[in-house]
Parts: structure tokens; C-alpha cells; sequence
């Protein structure tokens, strides 16, 4: 088949976005980091340069997800761009672009950190592609074409990645160095939610995929409308929220209705009102209530007042606590409390072994392996086995962790 487009030179090189068209296309995330790659450059430099060119100020926080896959303005910002560069590839597809407008920013049920598929992962080692926009998905719970359970940490040290890991680190862990593509578990015995849930994701994944220039208009608040007026949720209470959706409130609603996802975006009015599955069979909800966003800063707060009267030990960096609680959009409201200053005084004023940066994966990995209910000595001496520090500077940093946990119980206590 001849392509009729005219040839042109562009500024990159003109990369076509893997699997384009199918619900496993490659994320805006690996797309960058090949495309950086031809450059000679960091994925970090190479958005820098990326960003000085849309007369940008060069991101340095941790919402790596958000300017690189959406919803928010950057991603939109640079992928203009690079359409543009690349002599007019498209794009589009590798991002959240088409529904960015009709979800919440800082969205429940999208990762802030990687997920992946071990086994897609060791087919990528050739190709240099490294992630796929489902795994974007936090609700993942398995990949389709290998039913392989989706990984979000190291199996050796239990460390989160970051979401754009530099070519050094597409296929190993950041922290000690471990195979990412190694481990990898059977999903045999997924639940019937998480298989409806996975189904969705990657129903909407495909749609997006194959229809690039669309964007969707979202139907969310004036369903929610109807179902409360004269639907299924009219004589209930329920924790839905109204306003801008974010994708696990919108799987919700799915879920309880018995609805498809791109349904509830493209044709809501078609909808029904009342609910399609057996009055008495249990919804297949992802959260219980969902928990407000203002709860959880009120949690956090109580946990930031308390962390910062504590004479002794160590703190977590404020960001940890903040994507912990997936509260990294909301660093506006708490700057107003007071406890937020308090917090980055006693954060300052500590004694560590490590830097701020250093920590973060440590700490990481220490609430995943706590989480999971480790004793603290073992994840001391899991975690210096994996990345050769000293038992002496690590120990601090996982009680630490163990205090948070225990600080968290009185949170969930004392502000319902």
C-alpha cells in the first residue's frame, strides 16, 4: 500500500507510535524516550529542550504523568509539538487526549508511577518501546495478550519506578538494579471485577486508538443527573461526585449500572436510568465509599501536625506523603495550612544519611514492603541486600515508615 502523503524533512526523526490503531498502543511516555534516544539525550533533557522550544519554564516536579499523557495543558503543549517535528506523525493516540477535557486533572485510577507487563517488557528489549497507554491505567490489573499480572514495583526490593525512567532504566529497576522483565506472575484467578475493569480500559484504549483527531465530549455530569433524579441512585445515598469525573469514578458508575465506559462518554442519553444487572447481585465497585479528596487532606493534615511535633527520627519528603495519598494536585490547598509549614521546617531542620531525592525510592519501597506486612528488620535488610547501603543508614528511613503507619491508623480514627 502506497502512503499519498507528501514527503517532507522534519527536526526529529519521523517515528510512527507502536501499535496505532489496537488497545495496545505505546504511551506519549515511551514514544519520548525513543525519540530522545535517537538525540543522544536524557528523556529529561531532551523535554527540557522540548519545552525551552514552546517557551515553557522546564518542569521540575513529579507530575511527569500529566505533562507527558494529560489531562492538563503541558502534555497538550508538547505534543502540538512534536506532531510537528516529527513531520506530522500522529500522536495523539499515545496520550489521554481525547477524553483530557472530560476528566478531572490529577485523576483517581491513572498512575503517577510505572506499570508494566514483564513479559511485554522482555519482547520490547529489541524495539526500544516501553510502555503501553493502558498500563497507564492504575485499574489494570493484567495484560490481555499475555495474562500476565500487571507490575507496579521492583519484585526484588519492592520500589516504585518513576513514570519516564531514563534509557539506563527501561528494563531494570532504578533502585537496585533488578530485571523488570523477570518474575513475572500468572493473573489464573482474576476476580470478575478486575476482568470487567480490564475490559473497559482497554475498550476505551482502543477506541482512542483508532479514532486520533476525535475528542470526546463526556456525558458524565448529566447521567449522574438523571440517576439521581429518577434512577437507580435517586432513593440512595451515594459517593459518586459530580462535576469534571475522574476514570475510576466514571468505572464506578459503569460498574453499578452495567454500563460500558465509552457508552457513558459518547451516547449518555442513551442510557438507561435503571440498573441492567440483578437488582440483587452486589455492584462491582473499584472503591467504597470513594473517599472524598478533601478527607484525605484532612487525614494528611492530621498526619503532617503530628509528624512535625515528633523531636525524634526521621520525616518522609513532603512528596511521598502527597503521592501516597494521591494528593499531588492539590499542593495549592494545603500551602494555605499551617501544618504544611511546620512539616518543611522539621523536614529541613533533620540530620540524614541520604539526600531528599535519594530517599524517595527508598522510602517507597519500604511502605510497599511494610504495607504487605514485612517486619521492619526484614525490610532493612531486604532493602540493603538490593541496594548496598549500609543497614546503619537505612534503618532510620524504614522506621520512619513504621511510624507513618501507625500515625496513618490514628488519622483514619480521628477524621471521618
Amino acid at each position: 500500500m502506497t502512503d499519498t502523503r507528501a514527503w517532507k524533512w522534519s527536526t526529529f526523526p519521523p517515528l510512527a507510535l507502536s501499535g496505532l490503531g489496537t488497545a495496545h498502543v505505546e504511551s506519549m511516555a515511551s514514544y519520548v524516550a525513543r525519540l530522545s534516544a535517537t538525540q543522544g539525550q536524557s528523556t529529561l533533557a531532551f523535554l527540557d529542550s522540548l519545552d525551552n522550544l514552546c517557551n515553557e519554564r522546564p518542569l521540575r516536579n513529579d507530575r511527569a504523568r500529566c505533562a507527558l499523557i494529560g489531562p492538563g495543558r503541558r502534555f497538550m503543549v508538547r505534543l502540538i509539538a512534536l506532531e510537528e517535528l516529527t513531520g506530522g506523525q500522529i500522536l495523539r493516540p499515545g496520550t489521554l487526549y481525547a477524553i483530557a477535557a472530560a476528566i478531572r486533572p490529577g485523576s483517581e485510577g491513572l498512575a503517577n508511577a510505572r506499570h508494566w507487563c514483564p513479559v511485554c517488557l522482555d519482547e520490547f528489549s529489541q524495539s526500544g518501546v516501553s510502555g503501553r497507554l493502558s498500563w497507564v491505567f492504575s485499574d489494570l490489573s493484567h495484560c490481555s495478550l499475555h495474562f500476565a499480572r500487571i507490575e507496579s514495583c521492583c519484585w526484588r526490593c519492592k520500589s516504585r519506578q518513576p513514570f519516564a525512567p531514563g534509557s539506563a532504566n527501561i528494563q531494570s529497576c532504578v533502585l537496585c538494579g533488578a530485571s523488570l522483565s523477570a518474575g513475572a506472575q500468572s493473573a489464573k484467578g482474576v476476580a470478575k471485577q478486575a476482568l470487567w475493569t480490564d475490559g473497559c480500559i482497554e475498550e476505551l484504549v482502543g477506541f482512542l486508538s483508532s479514532n486520533p483527531p476525535m475528542v470526546l465530549p463526556g456525558g458524565y455530569e448529566s447521567y449522574i443527573e438523571r440517576l439521581s433524579k429518577m434512577g437507580a441512585l435517586s432513593k440512595s445515598h451515594h459517593a459518586f461526585r459530580r462535576g469534571a469525573p475522574s476514570i475510576r469514578s466514571l468505572l464506578n458508575i459503569c460498574a453499578y449500572m452495567g454500563v460500558h465506559l465509552v457508552d457513558v462518554l459518547l451516547c449518555s442519553d442513551d442510557l438507561p436510568v435503571d440498573r441492567l444487572v440483578d437488582g440483587e447481585e452486589e455492584p462491582r465497585l473499584l472503591s467504597v465509599p470513594v473517599e472524598s479528596r478533601n478527607l484525605q487532606l484532612r487525614r494528611l493534615e492530621y498526619l503532617l501536625e503530628a509528624l512535625a511535633r515528633e523531636r525524634h527520627g526521621l520525616v518522609p519528603p513532603l512528596v511521598v506523603l502527597l503521592d501516597r495519598y494521591g494528593l499531588s494536585a492539590s499542593v495549592k490547598q494545603l500551602k494555605e495550612r499551617n501544618s504544611y509549614q511546620c512539616y518543611l521546617r522539621r523536614h529541613k531542620l533533620q540530620k540524614c544519611f541520604l539526600t531528599s531525592r535519594a530517599s524517595r525510592p527508598i522510602i517507597a519501597a519500604a511502605f510497599s514492603m511494610l504495607d504487605s506486612g514485612v517486619t521492619t528488620e526484614k525490610a532493612v535488610q531486604n532493602l540493603s541486600e538490593s541496594t548496598r547501603i549500609s543497614v546503619r543508614a537505612l534503618e532510620p528511613y524504614v522506621r520512619c515508615v513504621g511510624r507513618v503507619l501507625v500515625l496513618e491508623g490514628e488519622a483514619r480514627a480521628a477524621v471521618l
